[in-house]
């Protein structure tokens, strides 16, 4: 299922926490003094994450690759199967490689 906005304690309070920082005082606390570029995304990541959830921030969140570079997401497992101490995949997992870097915002991939 989706994930959402449903983060582990720990996590969602730093994200919120960096979502409400100035690029400024990011860049400072965390040395990223060459740019504020990556201090920016740091903050619009977070942000977007708490205010809409890891899957629409996966596929709307800015920056984002270009479609030549940009890999969708691998789909969902299509059943969970509980063994005696862990949860595994009903089917085996494999990679999903594009067969052609060119491609890849098409969609066009192999195993």
């Amino acid at each position: 299922g989706a994930l959402g906005a449903r983060f582990p304690p720990p996590l969602a309070a730093c994200m919120r926490r960096l979502a409400g920082m100035s690029v400024p005082d990011i860049s400072a606390r965390y040395g990223l003094t060459a740019s504020p570029l990556p201090a920016q995304i740091l903050r619009n990541r977070s942000a977007d994450l708490v205010a809409r959830g890891l899957e629409w921030t996966l596929q709307y969140g800015l920056p984002h690759s270009s479609p030549r570079f940009a890999i969708k997401p691998q789909p969902a497992c299509c059943g969970l199967v509980l063994e005696r101490s862990h949860v595994t995949c009903a089917t085996c997992w494999q990679p999903l490689f594009y067969d052609n870097v060119s491609r890849a915002g098409a969609g066009v991939m192999m195993r």
